[in-house]
């Protein structure tokens, strides 16, 4: 009986995805590392709003604070909240967790489980989740949210950057990418860190995600995957953020809200941070393709080297 109502539901959603081949069936918004910088948030927010209004979802990627605490989610909440009064933002808001979410204080080295307790608490309060990973459908298409579950923390995850998937996270991202993948439509799946040597930051800064392997081994195995990563901070004008596998799976890196940077090619950790730029990516589904698009929102245009356009399978 469930296999048949889950049938049902798929082919009236079909029915949804497949209405019309001119118009897009949706569009959304991905923002990251916002790091706190309420301003830029807000002109991002308003700049999104003016550019497409009434669109569909938008998805914050992670690094929305600098650091956990009360007063860095107070001030992003506090511009969402007026955007939310003033309905310039879509229902559909998703907040994804980062690394910065899970930093206590600066300067004081990787901290223990009760800062780690804090942090998630605080996290998981300021976004409404239950748990650090997601998923939603709109049109018939998944939107599957990724997390780590600790990362800065001595005892378990002593790195400052690093996503740390569970196995059952891993297990339970494989059983939504089968429920979602089919019918021609998209599936996307959002981390904050990049997959190793796939977007051109990630060439460089190696050793992103843990289960680095496992989630490339689900992507290569269903048609019309789309990883959207954040955590760079790489601008979209140098053109290196969009990386198609020979598998067929596409991982795009979203830029970010504050200090868009370019990452050199030393292979030592060297960014340049970018003057009077901030950038967002705005993804827009047809029926036969998706197209990404990564806006410049202080100087009001579209980057160059910053659009793609993916064809469905």
């Amino acid at each position: 009986m469930k296999k048949f109502i889950l049938l049902i539901t798929m082919l009236i959603t079909s029915t949804v995805f497949f209405a019309s081949e001119e118009a897009p069936v949706m569009k959304f918004w991905v923002f990251s590392d916002i790091h706190s910088y309420a301003r830029e948030f807000e002109l991002a927010l308003n700049d999104a709003w003016n550019t497409t209004p009434g669109y569909d979802a938008l998805i914050l990627n992670g690094d929305v604070v600098d650091l956990g605490q009360i007063e860095d989610y107070d001030k992003v909440f506090e511009v969402l909240n007026r955007a939310k009064d003033s309905k310039t933002v879509p229902e559909k808001i998703e907040f994804n967790i980062g690394n910065h979410e899970y930093y206590y204080s600066y300067g004081t080295g990787p901290h223990g489980r009760k800062y780690t307790d804090i942090l998630q608490g605080r996290y998981l309060e300021y976004s409404n989740r239950e748990t650090f990973w997601n998923v939603f459908g709109m049109n018939g298409i998944g939107f599957i949210s990724l997390g780590s579950e600790v990362t800065y923390n001595k005892y378990d995850n002593p790195s400052t950057v690093s996503a740390k998937i569970s196995d059952e996270q891993l297990e339970w991202f494989k059983t939504q990418v089968k429920e979602y993948s089919g019918y021609g439509r998209p599936t996307f799946v959002f981390l904050h860190q990049p997959l190793d040597n796939t977007v051109y930051f990630s060439k460089y800064y190696r050793g992103n995600v843990d289960k680095d392997s496992g989630i490339k081994k689900v992507l290569q195995e269903y048609p019309n995957m789309f990883y959207i990563s954040s955590h760079s901070h790489e601008t979209f004008y140098t053109g290196g953020n969009y990386y198609q596998d020979d598998s067929g799976y596409t991982c795009v890196d979203s830029a970010s809200v504050a200090r868009t940077a370019s990452t050199s090619e030393s292979g030592n950790h060297d960014q340049t941070i970018l003057e009077n730029t901030g950038q967002t990516l705005l993804v827009e589904v047809y029926v036969d393709k998706v197209v990404f698009r990564g806006r410049d929102f202080i100087r009001e245009c579209w980057c160059e080297n910053g659009e793609k356009t993916i064809k469905l399978k």
